[in-house]
Parts: structure tokens; sequence; C-alpha cells
């Protein structure tokens, strides 16, 4: 696989933030490759009408890769949304010359949240949480977590996912589709690989980014980035859940006071590097999964 992207621009970072790397939440959630580049092969018993069994083999070479790791406890969350983008962009307005593609070469987005679970809270108290990340065509990383910006997702039980993000320095604005039934797969949960998770990657993606000025006013009006894509990963998971499920990511979710609330988000924006850290730690001492 050759990367073209991890998470947060040359210097690897947390997700979720440095604190996600903790026992603090579950599950654990890292985007190890946001955009890659694969190259081998892929082979898979397809039977006949009488029952037989032929072994095919697919090759692929620059094929559009993204890796991920979930790790904690024994479940996912109780439920979950997800959108990832690396592929097939195309200018938003419907422009189709080739430089429109190409001027947006290595963009890539990836969306997601869910509600999880705190296990230092007593009583079994959870959280939703959402966060946006975007590698932009020239390397520039931008993201919008609920420590530095706010989170908004309107996503039905099935095709449809909807997410607005607002920093201080930029506003997404994100609509997913999908008209494909997708394909069922087994999540981990208390009741070990059960099917509540569902899978598509033919959903149709709109993004438009504005960049904003120090009022908070969009910056000539016109986004800095608007693009669509037909190749869009989606998924959502858990529940089950029937009604469409909207929701703000609240940092803290509402817990902290207002008054120590700019402090935390202080502490909780601190680069550390989590993994380095750990590596000087006696084995003994070191956390489970980085």
């Amino acid at each position: 696989v050759e990367l073209v992207s991890g998470w947060g621009g040359d210097a690897p970072r947390a997700t979720a933030g440095w604190l996600a790397s903790l026992p603090v939440f579950e599950p654990h959630w890292q985007v190890m490759v946001s955009h890659g580049l694969a190259r081998g092969w892929v082979e898979w018993d397809v039977p006949n009408q009488e029952g037989a069994v032929s072994t095919v083999r697919y090759d692929f070479d620059a094929a559009p890769f993204y890796a991920e790791k979930n790790w904690g406890g024994e479940t996912f969350p109780e439920r979950w949304f997800w959108a990832q983008c690396n592929a097939g962009w195309a200018d938003g307005n419907g422009a189709e010359d080739e430089g429109a593609s190409d001027a947006l070469a290595g963009l890539t987005l990836t969306a997601g949240g869910g509600r999880r679970a705190l296990p230092l809270v007593p009583g079994g108290a959870a959280e939703d949480v959402a966060m946006i990340g975007v590698h932009m065509p020239g390397g520039e990383f931008l993201e919008w977590q609920p420590q530095a910006a706010s989170v908004r997702w309107m996503v039905a039980p099935w095709g449809r996912w909807h997410f607005s993000g607002r920093s201080e320095t930029h506003e997404i604005e994100i609509m997913a589709t999908a008209e494909a039934k997708g394909s069922t797969l087994r999540a981990p949960t208390t009741r070990g690989l059960v099917p509540m998770c569902r899978d598509t990657f033919d959903g149709a993606v709109s993004l438009r980014i504005w960049a904003l000025d120090a009022g908070g006013r969009r910056v000539g009006g016109s986004p800095m980035v608007d693009a669509k894509s037909n190749n869009c990963a989606c998924e959502v998971g858990g529940g089950p859940w029937w009604e469409p499920w909207e929701g703000e990511a609240r940092f803290g979710g509402g817990r902290i006071p207002k008054e120590g609330e700019d402090l935390a988000k202080a502490i909780v924006g601190l680069p550390f590097d989590m993994p380095a850290l750990n590596a000087l730690l006696p084995n003994g001492l070191r956390i489970p999964g980085l």
C-alpha cells in the first residue's frame, strides 16, 4: 500500500484526540490510512448453479485504500454512523473536465459518530459524539472535533447521511445518499459477532467547505471546496434504530461546568504523541492497543 495520507498531515495524530487513547471511552477508534493506493489480489470462492465452487481471482493496482483500527472493550458503540471517500471526486457544479478532477486529487473525507460508553462514569453512562476530518488536495488537514468545533448530524436508518460542522476558521457541509440496499456485516457485541451493521461503497456524496473570517462570516461567499463523488463508503450500525437520528456533539457530553470548559478544551487539544509516550513506559504500565 502506498500511503497518500494517514490522519492529521505529516505527523500522525489521534483521530479523536489524545484523551481517546486512554481507557475513558469505549471503544477506541483510530484512522490509520485515510487515503492509500493498494496493489495486490484477492481470491473469492464463487458457487455456481450446480453447487460447485470455483475460485475467482481479482487483481488490482492503485486501488483506493482505507484502513482503521478499533479496540478496547467488548463491543462497538450502541449505535453509529460513518462515511468515507477518497476517490472519484469531480467538480460539485457539474464540470466534467479533466482539469477539475485533477485539482481535487488527494481530497479525502472521513466523518463518523456514535453513542459510546464512558466506563469511568458510574451507572453505565454514554455520550453521543461525532467528528469530521478532511485532507485537502494541497496536503492541509482540516478537522471538526467537539473540543474545537460544532458538529451536527441527521442520519437515516439507511440511505441518507447529513453532516455539518463549524470551527473558528472553516464551515463544512456533507450530504451522502445510497440507493442500494447495502451489505449486512457482523459487528462485535456482548453476544459475539452478530449482523448489526450495513455498508455500501456506492454512495453518492457532495462536500462543500467555506473559509470563515474572524467574525465567522463566509469568505467570498462561494465555497473553497465544492466536490462530489459516487465512490463514497457509507455505514450505519448498532441499535437497531428505526427513526432518523439527529444530534449535535457537545464537548464533554454537557457534563463539564461552563467555567471549566475552556480549560478542559485546551487540555484535550494539546498535541500529545500518545504512542511515543506509551513506548517510554515500562511494559507493565503500557496502555493496551497503542
